[in-house]
């Protein structure tokens, strides 16, 4: 599928989307570079190989990341803003647990908090984070968990969400504020202006939209900020692919540790 794509010089060329996407998040296609397969494997896969006790190296989907290369004497570089949409969340809904948690430690695991308030595992931990900022509820959550092999009932699932919440108020009732807002007039507003329809009868993913709007409207101006300060500081760095919340970038192997911690620092940069 990818290589039907390539040119004479096995080179691929995705095409980018600006307005394929309600949030404003760029989307790829022909081919779509932003959805390539997991290096570790899928989740289907890995609860198989788990039931096994072996790793299956030879599936196709582990080899998939391997077409990926540099040119000879470069390196590709990645970098991936951490936990962003928890963030966006933090600061659209001010919940002071959440702020007060990264202004004590910038590097954070959300995740790790949320395991404080449950009891739960991080895998499980990271599935009702983030279902809560999806607009999941109890039976996704307790479908989900019982599919990674931890049996629970709805009224579990509701218990612990009523704990997440009981400790992070301000995040509940932004997730109702956007929800009203989306029944009222059927689009929200990210916090860049940006105005993204919202059918009425799924107000209840206001949130969710207002989020992943925030933060593709954030990427698409952080891709020109990085951009120009390639170009500024006359850096040998080409920037060639954005996958949500990543710059992919490809760079003399002898120049990373000239280029990355500055690249870094502006990928870190934020103004609000």
């Amino acid at each position: 599928a990818y290589l039907k794509f390539t040119d004479n010089n096995g080179m691929l060329h995705g095409s980018f989307n600006q307005h394929a996407v309600v949030t404003g998040r760029l989307s790829s296609s022909n081919p779509n570079l932003q959805n390539i397969s997991k290096k570790g494997g899928t989740d289907d896969q890995k609860a198989v190989e788990k039931f096994l006790g072996a790793k299956d190296e030879a599936a196709i989907n582990r080899q998939i990341r391997g077409l990926f290369i540099a040119k000879p004497g470069n390196v590709l570089l990645s970098l991936d803003w951490s936990q962003v949409e928890v963030r966006a969340a933090a600061w659209l809904s001010q919940d002071e647990r959440m702020i007060g948690a990264w202004q004590a430690n910038p590097a954070l695991d959300y995740h790790a908090d949320t395991m404080e308030l449950t009891s739960l595992d991080r895998d499980s931990a990271k599935s009702i984070g983030f279902l809560v900022l999806y607009s999941g509820g109890p039976a996704a959550l307790a479908e989900m968990l019982t599919a990674k092999g931890r049996p629970t009932t709805k009224q579990q699932a509701a218990a612990m969400f009523d704990l997440v919440f009981s400790k992070r108020p301000a995040l509940k009732k932004v997730i109702r504020e956007y929800d009203v807002k989306a029944a009222r007039q059927g689009y929200i507003q990210n916090c860049f202006g940006r105005v993204c329809e919202v059918p009425r009868e799924r107000s209840y993913v206001g949130l969710n939209v207002a989020d992943q709007g925030t933060v593709g409207d954030w990427m698409r101006r952080k891709i020109t900020e990085m951009y120009r300060f390639i170009q500024q500081n006359n850096l040998p760095v080409e920037l060639f692919l954005t996958v949500h919340d990543e710059l992919c970038m490809e760079l003399p192997e002898d120049e990373v540790d000239r280029c990355v911690p500055p690249l870094q620092a502006e990928m870190s940069r934020c103004y609000f």
